[in-house]
């Protein structure tokens, strides 16, 4: 449901880039990283540029070689068959769904991986940059998390890939919690079949009415 894919450079992480350009995918930033530089009111070109300027000047110091900025591209995809969902007429929603999940599990990411400071030394990050890849219809997602974050201060350092790998299990967990929730909140229910892979039906109508109630009340409580 998440692969991992590593890219060992700058121009690994520029290709990737391009091929996702090249193959019609929208780009939308996300992290705490991409909210500091602003990205999102960025056009295409000027928001690639604009992420990169941080590992540009980490790649001057004496202190970080640029061979050693990595990437990391997350594929997201579905436990699931999704050409039956798109004969129901509900793929949109199922995406949706999907898209969210996928989103809050790469938050779960930013939380735990640590940024190395000017010393080398691992501190909590205060956010990602990362590139949430995906054509219009697509279930397939490339959330692709740049090698760099900003940390306490405002400072900028690279992240600690091993620490988000070893992460990785747990936001595959989140991801499919998050998954199963908004899938319920559409009427739908996730069976699973074994070997990870999973069918989706709708509800029962008492079950979801009685999930439906209880999420209303939930948000008139928060009132």
């Amino acid at each position: 449901m998440i692969d991992l894919l590593p890219l060992r450079n700058l121009d690994a992480i520029e290709t990737l880039l391009a091929d996702h350009a090249d193959a019609g995918r929208e780009l939308h930033w996300l992290g705490g990283g991409a909210r500091a530089l602003a990205l999102a009111g960025l056009d295409r070109d000027e928001g690639i540029a604009a992420a990169f300027e941080p590992a540009q000047r980490l790649a001057k110091s004496a202190r970080c070689d640029p061979a050693n900025i990595a990437g990391l591209s997350l594929h997201f995809a579905p436990p699931f068959d999704i050409e039956p969902l798109r004969a129901s007429g509900m793929a949109a929603d199922v995406r949706a769904v999907h898209v969210d999940a996928a989103r809050y599990a790469m938050s779960h990411l930013e939380v735990w991986t640590p940024v190395h400071d000017a010393h080398g030394s691992p501190v909590r990050p205060s956010g990602f940059v990362a590139a949430l890849c995906t054509a219009s219809n697509s279930f397939f997602l490339d959330m692709l998390i740049l090698g760099w974050a900003v940390g306490p201060g405002g400072t900028w350092g690279t992240i600690d890939g091993w620490s988000l790998a070893r992460e990785l299990a747990a936001a595959e967990s989140i991801y499919i919690h998050e998954l199963d929730r908004g899938l319920t909140d559409i009427g739908l229910q996730l069976i699973w079949t074994g070997g990870g892979w999973a069918r989706v039906k709708p509800m029962r109508w008492r079950r979801f009415a009685i999930r439906t109630i209880a999420a209303y009340t939930r948000r008139l409580d928060s009132m």
